[in-house]
């Protein structure tokens, strides 16, 4: 979820009702682009060079649709598997003291209601040729690290797209194997919520986006750009707004 678009918006006003918390400075900022920060040598990346990335318009449409205020936490880091990220690593160190420091600066001006984790990780993965089995098995012990870490009401996918077989780049390019390879990872993130009810899957829709250059940065293959990252941000942020009302239907 780190973001590389190729540019900022063009249109860029704070989102409604919602706030970034920044750990460097330990503060509440009017949530807009670019969001993120750099913390440490490459553990967490801010939005890359300053573009756009799909937070600010999760966060405005799941304000919307449920008349909430929001704080955003972003934490991310580009061609990350999801091994990268599972404790005992230094990047989930980092993770966990930014996501703790957010909830308390927040608990210190507001009353918290929930606290969802938003996932959109994979790709590297697929590329690596992580299986079904692998990738369910380590996202889980993820959730569960978290989990005995801080509140986790719900830990919430965005389902990746294809890119181990469309990224010219990849060797597997246009290959079975390839498509099989992107398969494993998107099975296993659709079967996460199935035998876990930790898990929620919020849209599928990158399958599509994936395909279609329309919503790709052509100076990033398998990139999205602000308009696929607007679509993927919003369709995501329905879906959560949905759920926190007791229902769901997936997009």
């Amino acid at each position: 979820m780190q973001g590389e678009t190729g540019c900022q918006p063009t249109e860029n006003p704070p989102i409604n009702n919602a706030l970034e918390y920044r750990f460097l400075s330990d503060s509440l900022s009017p949530l807009m682009h670019p969001v993120g920060e750099d913390i440490g040598e490459g553990l967490l990346c801010k939005a890359k060079n300053d573009c756009g990335n799909l937070v600010p318009y999760f966060c405005d449409e799941y304000v919307k649709n449920t008349g909430k205020n929001v704080v955003a936490v972003h934490t991310a880091r580009f061609s990350t598997k999801i091994e990268h990220w599972l404790k005992g690593c230094e990047r989930f160190d980092c993770m966990v003291e930014k996501i703790k420091s957010a909830i308390k600066k927040t608990e210190d001006n507001f009353e918290i209601d929930k606290i969802y984790l938003i996932w959109l990780q994979g790709e590297t993965d697929a590329t690596k040729g992580t299986s079904k089995s692998d990738y369910l098995e380590r996202l889980t012990d993820f959730k569960n690290s978290l989990k005995q870490e801080f509140r986790l009401d719900k830990f919430c996918i965005i389902q990746v797209g294809y890119y181990c077989s469309i990224a010219s780049w990849i060797k597997y390019a246009n290959t079975q194997e390839g498509i099989d390879r992107d398969h494993a990872i998107m099975d296993a993130q659709k079967t996460a919520e199935s035998v876990d009810s930790d898990f929620v899957l919020l849209t599928e829709i990158c399958k599509t986006l994936s395909k279609d250059k329309e919503y790709l940065n052509p100076r990033a293959e398998g990139h999205y750009n602000n308009t696929g990252q607007a679509l993927i941000g919003k369709t995501a942020g329905k879906q959560l707004a949905l759920l926190d009302k007791g229902g769901k239907n997936n997009e």
